[in-house]
């Protein structure tokens, strides 16, 4: 889907020659050394992101105010002769690493006069501040409310103009299409094209969308097009080689079906969610049914016959910490007698033991309204750090089956993989890379680590009015819904809007159960389709809403007159998540541009992320709890939680270098992607 940027006067707007066909980064040969100096600085990095917030009033602010004085006296049609004039220039800077601050600062005064006149939106100094940290390589920590999407324009308008493709990347469709939507007038003004890539477009709409000078899109979508032309380059490689096919074969030649024009940059909102939380996911692209000699449906149901037959404890066990279930010798054993006489590919130990595992994983680790829901007979994940439903997203090596077989709805096909990459190794691809964020500073070391991005703060235009409330934490869930519905009931007699978080959507339908003699609604996974409408009163004056992870990032809940004097919007947030980032994004949804708010946690003993823990933890907990030591059973609780975002981020360093020794042993035999 694309909208074409008007004429500018009868002139054909200027472009750079295309030097490549499909430029990207090569990645080069790191050596043991140069490793071990990147892992060292990377322990730097986290001192680096908590330095105090560069200055309000810095350089490139000055610079840019002082360009901008002449702008405002100018005609629409003078303006936009200027930034013809401009693109030139923009296209000679932007050959350097760094760009320079008085040619940068000349872009960013024209977009901003731009974004006045169609948006009526006018870039403070601190969104000025965080386009040129992104337009540098970093990553810009801004407060939530700041105004993220109105920033990206400056740095993917200043791109764009000087001739550079960009992607404007957000954590899913919702977002990219409100952002697109929004900001396509000021594109069209500064005589670009814009696109928008969404699930389920054609190739011809998506090769539209790419050929457009700024492109919102997702990341998810934007891996899978990049696999696919890959498929293509891999079968007919050589940049020479592709540009004689254009030449002399035009649309014909084997290399005309590319989506994508290359990876030259990109510019990335909600960078920790993209760039960490799914990080571990690698993205596979899938094609063809696999042999039936392999894990046909008949030996599926076999295996998890004979899952449902194994006893917890004595055939296999479940590491709540890890989220797995593994087998014990005594369940091999068993399952060596039930099986080893069946024909077929059961009969080897390693396919019995490993079908059988998918079997108990989803019957004892996976859950319903946890990691996936059921819509028209169909598993469909659910992404825990946004709490979305990942429609076209399935699990790998049988346990997407194996989940179907124990939901007893219909059977789908398995496919074998045609190419894998994960975004650790996909993003560094990108010439150009900047993002944005509200959370950065605990993930700044493994920021820099992977993809060799610094995390810097940017002030807030107007000061802080958040208040953080003391912490709750009762000995059981009962306790604490009850807790919950009496701040609810005070709440709303005070008018105050209030926002109640929950980590999964059965935890989203508790806490509605608990609020039934009390008007309220629920955003989920399950009514996605009303994520707007939902959004849009959650505002009002003695709203109440009960959300998942959707309302975390992204979501701009404006107040009422009489919300505001309410006390504004109140977040109660009745889980700690894995990740504290993930419980700070839901808590900067209150207090936005100088707004009033408030934030509490409301916690309890049986919160999921203390059941996964061990014995000993769980019994100092509830000591302390008796004891009447609220501060150290809740920093017990935030123990668990930083010791689990620990854990996942060495799942993700873990993966990183699998990929690299992956990449080593298939550089001769074969393609990983």
């Amino acid at each position: 889907m694309t909208v074409p940027a008007p004429q500018i006067g009868s002139q054909t707007p200027w472009a750079p020659p295309a030097i490549f066909v499909y430029p990207e980064r090569v990645q080069p040969e790191i050596s043991e050394f140069d490793r071990i100096a990147r892992s060292v600085l990377a322990y730097v990095a986290p001192v680096l992101a908590q330095l105090p917030p560069v200055h309000s009033r810095a350089a490139i602010v000055r610079v840019t105010e002082s360009a901008g004085v002449d702008l405002v006296a100018l005609s629409d049609a003078a303006l936009r002769e200027h930034l013809r004039g401009l693109r030139p220039i923009l296209s000679r800077a932007l050959r350097r690493t760094r760009p320079k601050r008085k040619t940068v600062a000349l872009a960013f005064a024209a977009i901003r006069e731009c974004a006045d006149r169609t948006l009526k939106q006018r870039p403070f100094d601190v969104q000025i501040l965080a386009a040129w940290a992104m337009l540098n390589g970093t990553i810009a920590e801004m407060r939530t409310g700041e105004g993220k999407s109105l920033t990206a324009t400056l740095a993917a308008g200043t791109l764009a103009l000087g001739g550079v493709s960009v992607h404007v990347m957000t954590v899913n469709d919702y977002l990219a299409q409100r952002d697109y939507d929004s900001f396509a007038p000021l594109y069209h003004a500064l005589g670009l094209t814009v696109g928008l890539v969404l699930e389920g477009q054609t190739p011809d709409q998506r090769r539209r969308a790419y050929a457009c000078d700024v492109v919102h899109c997702t990341a998810k979508e934007i891996v899978f097009d990049y696999l696919r032309d890959r498929g293509s380059l891999r079968t007919h490689p050589g940049n020479l080689a592709r540009k004689v096919d254009r030449i002399l074969v035009g649309e014909g030649a084997p290399t005309s079906g590319l989506v994508m024009r290359g990876l030259t940059a990109a510019i990335i909102d909600e960078a920790d969610s993209v760039l960490i939380d799914q990080a571990c996911t690698p993205f596979i692209l899938s094609g063809g049914v696999t042999h039936p000699g392999g894990l046909a449906p008949d030996i599926l149901r076999r295996a998890m016959l004979a899952a449902r037959d194994l006893t917890l404890g004595r055939d296999f066990r479940v590491l709540a910490r890890h989220r797995i279930a593994e087998l014990t010798d005594a369940g091999r054993d068993v399952l060596a007698q039930t099986l080893s006489q069946t024909q077929g590919p059961l009969s080897v130990a390693a396919i019995r033991e490993h079908a059988a595992t998918q079997a108990l994983n989803a019957l004892h680790v996976f859950e319903r309204d946890r990691d996936y829901l059921i819509e028209a007979d169909k598993i469909k994940i659910i992404d825990e750090s946004t709490g979305r439903v990942m429609g076209d997203r399935t699990w790998s090596e049988g346990l997407h089956q194996m989940v179907e077989l124990k939901e007893d709805v219909p059977l789908t096909h398995l496919f074998e993989t045609i190419a894998r990459i994960t975004l650790q190794k996909f993003f560094r691809r990108y010439i150009r890379l900047g993002g944005m964020t509200g959370t950065a500073r605990s993930a700044a070391r493994e920021l820099w680590d992977v993809y060799g991005m610094r995390v810097r703060r940017i002030p807030t235009r107007l000061p802080d009015q958040r208040i953080w409330d003391k912490a709750e934490v009762h000995a059981t869930l009962a306790e604490k819904w009850a807790a919950i519905t009496g701040h609810v009931q005070q709440l709303q007699a005070r008018g105050a809007p209030i926002l109640i978080g929950a980590k999964t959507v059965g935890g989203s339908q508790d806490v509605s159960d608990a609020l039934r003699e009390a008007a309220h609604q629920v955003l989920n996974a399950h009514n996605h389709a009303e994520e707007a409408a939902i959004i849009a009163q959650a505002g009002l004056a003695g709203r109440v809403t009960v959300a998942t992870n959707m309302a975390g990032r992204g979501t701009d809940i404006k107040l009422t007159p009489e919300a505001k004097a309410a006390g504004g919007l109140h977040v109660l947030l009745t889980e700690l998540h894995d990740s504290r980032r993930v419980d700070l994004q839901l808590s900067g949804r209150c207090g936005r541009q100088g707004d009033p708010g408030r934030v509490m946690h409301v916690l309890s003993l049986q919160d999921d992320i203390l059941a996964r823990r061990g014995a000993a933890m769980r019994a100092a907990a509830r000591w302390t709890h008796r004891a009447g030591w609220p501060r150290i059973t809740l920093a017990l609780l935030r123990h668990c939680q930083s010791r689990e975002d620990a854990r996942q981020a060495k799942v993700r360093v873990d993966l990183l270098v699998r990929e690299r020794q992956r990449d080593v042993q298939l550089a001769i035999s074969g393609y990983t992607e």
